[in-house]
């Protein structure tokens, strides 16, 4: 396992390759906090690159990088991925982030080659000021409607998982984030059997 970066509480680590093709995991403090934890239990099986941006919402990656620009900077090191997508939750804390979600998902698809199964988590409801049911709804909205333009995209249905969550809602527990990327191998392993 090499470690490529650690900056300004960004996570950013590709595994040692294994013999199966390449993952790549974006997202934000979801993805940042789990890292270890992804490069672990995906990269047994995947070349796993997991890239996590705390407070990331679906447009920005870091200052003033957008989301499809990184993508594609990471894409042309490690062609040929799969994608897991953590994105959304920071979206669903104001009402113009949650207007805003259903283009920046075009934004980021619209990179990511048609062929490249990309599975997507969806939100649940933090229990923090500012993030409402309404907010959430629109980006899982958002989501579901995604899938009708882009059929390389599948959801991940973690609000069904409230034992994975931690009090406030906004992160995982630890052995939440162990349960995450493991029910994340099993449903890349099913997108990708041949």
């Amino acid at each position: 396992m090499a470690l490529l970066g650690l900056l300004g509480g960004c996570f950013y680590e590709t595994s040692t390759p294994p013999t199966g093709p390449g993952v790549l995991v974006i997202g934000d403090s979801n993805v940042a906090d789990g890292g270890p934890t992804w490069v672990e239990t995906l990269g047994a099986t995947y070349t796993t690159t997991v890239d996590g941006v705390p407070g990331a919402d679906s447009k920005t990656w870091f200052t003033d990088t957008t989301w499809p620009q990184r993508i594609s900077e990471v894409l042309a090191e490690h062609p040929g991925v799969a994608g897991v997508v953590q994105l959304g939750t920071n979206d669903a804390g104001t009402a113009a982030g949650a207007a805003a979600f259903a283009a920046n998902v075009d934004a980021i698809l619209a990179v990511i080659p048609s062929e490249t199964v990309v599975l997507w988590n969806n939100v649940r409801l933090p229990v923090i000021e500012g993030w409402t049911a309404e907010n959430v709804a629109t980006v899982n909205a958002a989501l579901t409607a995604a899938t009708a333009t882009w059929p390389n995209l599948q959801i991940e249905d973690e609000a069904g998982h409230p034992e994975w969550i931690a009090d406030t809602a906004l992160h995982f527990t630890p052995a939440g984030y162990t349960e995450l990327a493991s029910w994340t191998l099993a449903n890349l392993n099913a997108a990708l059997a041949p």
